[in-house]
């Protein structure tokens, strides 16, 4: 592989890996996102419940207070024990702040209550709840994101619920975390594993690219290679499919047909252009020759008039060699269209057979089948049809022998019509046969039965036959007969 392409497979693998690469970067990305927001939610929604539950226990521990404090004093030293214990063991368990407050918002117990020291809570001493907040406790509880005490905006979770004694509402307990403070260092590790296994998936997902990039944009930058040996004309270059599947086994091999019919369209531009400079140069120096020798006197007088005959003769072969190039380049340049209409076939086999009559008589050949086909009509463009019975009728007389005969079968039905023109005589080689509608191409030419020829006669017929959508067929059996048939859709 030269240098070119392989700056040029470089260039594309890096191009499919950076691609590739970034798109999982990409989808990491996003989830990772989804992944913090919906944790951060599920972490939301646990704190508010940790909250909700703990304020129920505080708020229980509390009533339990109230109704033993005109009652036994162990029992009321029992019960403040353990809602201090409570307090003090949610605290600490969630880094929350737990507070007991008469019905204007004033602090009655915090968390700092029972610490044992004696001293007044210096933290919370002037603290007052706010007063919608203490407004939502009395109405049944509240649940927000606010700050806890009036001018307070900073975010916190806040849980509210009633204290209820004898029937009536006498206190409130609330529950409060900072939204922030306990979520950043949560978010954060969270964040911390997610990197780790980032890095670890992204360095295994990269490893894997870089192994499937190869074996995936291999197969491509051959087919870019055989292209480029196409575009040089050498169409010998395949691509092994043999590894490959699925689409890149299917896009190789549609590349190896392409290559495989460029190559015999190729070769066979070649030998339509060899064989028209050979069907040019024949008469050409034919005539060039004779005219030479006339002019400087070779010829004798008494036969310049046998000579200029011959060349005549070329002269109309040249001619219609470049009428049958003309309406051959027409025909498959699409410039020719069909104009199709109805008409007996029989009338235009008479047609052309009246036109060569006199060789006919020549060679004494007997004519058959004309009864027989009666009124068959067909479809089609009439001129063109006519040059179709006339070029297979002139091929039959050409190679049907002295005494021989030709033969004509026609039928037709509501679909087509179909013609078959037989002609008796020596008949042609099964590996002749399969050439017989090729440009250029004639049968047996040592034989010399063709020596007027260009070999375009058929390929013509073949032609005018494509474009009625119809189709035609040669059959011969060596040293009987040579048959054509054509059928032409109605």
């Amino acid at each position: 592989m030269n240098k070119r392409n392989k700056k040029r497979r470089t260039k594309f693998f890096v191009k499919f890996y950076l691609g590739a690469a970034l798109l999982i970067m990409f989808a990491f990305l996003v989830f990772s996102l989804m992944t913090v927001v919906l944790v951060t939610n599920q972490w939301w929604d646990e704190k508010v419940e940790m909250l909700d539950m703990n304020c129920h226990s505080i708020a229980e521990d509390y009533t339990k207070v109230l109704k033993t404090t005109d009652g036994d004093g162990v029992d009321r030293a029992l019960n403040v024990l353990v809602l201090g214990n409570d307090m003090e063991a949610f605290s600490k368990a969630t880094a929350a702040d737990y507070f007991i407050t008469d019905l204007d918002g004033n602090i009655v117990i915090c968390r700092h209550s029972f610490d044992n020291s004696g001293k007044e809570c210096t933290q919370h001493k002037e603290l007052k709840i706010k007063k919608e907040l203490v407004e939502g406790t009395k109405q049944g509880g509240v649940t927000e994101l606010t700050g806890i005490e009036e001018g307070d905006d900073s975010s916190n979770f806040v849980v509210g619920l009633p204290v209820t004694y004898e029937g009536k509402t006498v206190a409130g307990v609330f529950g409060t975390i900072n939204a922030v403070g306990g979520l950043l260092p949560y978010v954060a590790s969270l964040s911390e594993m997610l990197l780790i296994a980032a890095v670890l998936t992204l360095l295994l997902a990269f490893l894997f690219i870089y192994a499937y990039g190869r074996t995936y944009t291999r197969p491509i930058m051959n087919m870019i290679e055989a292209t480029d040996h196409y575009a040089k004309s050498d169409f010998t270059y395949h691509i092994d499919d043999r590894k490959l599947d699925g689409e890149m086994a299917e896009m190789a091999r549609a590349l190896n047909r392409m290559a495989d019919e460029i190559a015999v369209y190729d070769q066979t531009q070649k030998s339509f252009v060899a064989n028209v400079s050979h069907e040019l140069k024949t008469p050409m120096t034919t005539i060039g020759g004779f005219v030479d020798g006339i002019l400087d006197g070779t010829i004798p007088e008494e036969k310049e008039k046998e000579y200029l005959e011959t060349v005549s003769s070329e002269v109309k072969r040249l001619s219609r060699l470049v009428v049958a190039m003309l309406n051959l380049s027409k025909m498959e340049s699409g410039e020719i269209g069909i104009n199709p209409v109805k008409y007996s076939i029989q009338t235009q086999i008479f047609e052309a057979l009246f036109s060569m009559e006199q060789r006919i008589n020549e060679k004494n050949i007997t004519i058959n089948g004309l009864e027989e086909i009666g009124d068959v009509k067909i479809v089609a463009d009439r001129d063109l049809i006519h040059q179709v019975v006339f070029n297979l009728i002139d091929n039959a007389v050409k190679f049907t022998p002295e005494n021989g005969e030709i033969s004509f079968f026609a039928k037709g039905d509501s679909e087509s019509t179909t013609v078959t023109i037989r002609n008796s005589g020596p008949g042609v080689s099964p590996e002749q046969i399969s050439r017989i509608f090729e440009r250029f191409y004639k049968v047996d030419e040592s034989r010399s039965f063709d020596v007027k020829g260009v070999g375009l006669g058929l390929y013509i017929v073949k032609t005018i036959i494509n474009m009625h959508d119809g189709k035609i067929e040669a059959n011969s059996r060596e040293g009987e007969y040579t048959e054509f048939t054509f059928v032409i859709p109605r």
